[in-house]
């Protein structure tokens, strides 16, 4: 297993690994506690049935689908390493803030993170020098029934390993005190995070949203959204045996709220 060789190459030489289901594997390292998944034999029930046992022997861990590494191996591992604390660390009082155009979030984010901007229609900077070193996307204004301002707060992303202390904070204090939000809401994704570093900056978990379902394209592992290819890609002609259906963990709800 390629995931476990790169593991034990530069995160921990001394990780382990044990089988949890037909498909999936939980590797401990001294820092971290991942749960590896394959797609070629992913199956719902059995999925659900280990993360109940995992969770409730270990409490959080990373969960790594098999399609994210492939297509994404590097990064994968650099966030990875992130979690261990072993980022290059930046103070964000040493960084500058600048609005940039929404292609050069996207480019960013392809070279830093594993997921994309989605909708977004501000995105600011965080510049050290001249070098763009981790960003923020946010969402549409939306002004609310009672006249309060809000906003979503859809990615936060570092340079690849690297780490910048109260640079979100940063970011966060900048576009409120801009915009004059009242409120702003945001998400975690449980693969990656339990939320924690959201309720130490104020957020207020509103609670879990349902798993979203994928379908991944064995050959190339790329992934789409179960709703959109069952609109977009099934009414065309495609070998099924190419494809698997699989869930992700959800993510929580988080709202900070200012001016209160």
């Amino acid at each position: 297993m390629d995931f476990f060789k790169q593991i034990l190459n530069k995160v921990d030489s001394k990780a382990k690994s044990s089988a949890t289901t037909p498909f999936s594997y939980f590797i401990q390292t001294k820092n971290l506690k991942i749960h590896y998944v394959r797609v070629q034999y992913f199956k719902k029930s059995t999925y659900r049935s280990a993360v109940k046992l995992l969770q409730a022997k270990y409490g959080f861990y990373i969960t790594v689908f098999e399609d994210v590494y492939k297509t994404s191996p590097e990064k994968t591992i650099d966030r990875l390493l992130y979690h261990t604390g072993t980022s290059i660390r930046i103070h964000g009082r040493a960084t500058s803030i600048k609005k940039i155009t929404k292609p050069e979030a996207v480019n960013f984010l392809k070279k830093n993170h594993s997921n994309l901007s989605l909708k977004t229609k501000y995105s600011f900077g965080l510049f050290l020098k001249e070098e763009l070193v981790g960003l923020a996307c946010f969402g549409q204004i939306i002004n609310m029934r009672n006249g309060s301002k809000s906003v979503v707060l859809i990615r936060f992303c570092n340079k690849s390993g690297h780490r910048i202390v109260g640079g979100l904070t940063k970011l966060i204090k900048y576009f409120v005190k801009t915009y004059l939000i009242d409120e702003m809401m945001t998400y975690c994704d449980l693969e990656w995070s339990n939320g924690n570093n959201y309720s130490k900056l104020g957020f207020e978990n509103k609670g879990k949203t349902e798993p979203n379902e994928f379908v991944i394209h064995l050959p190339s592992c790329n992934r789409i959204f179960l709703k959109k290819f069952e609109s977009e890609v099934q009414s065309t002609t495609v070998k099924f045996d190419d494809y698997r259906k699989i869930e992700n963990l959800g993510s929580l709800k988080f709202i900070k709220y200012f001016n209160v």
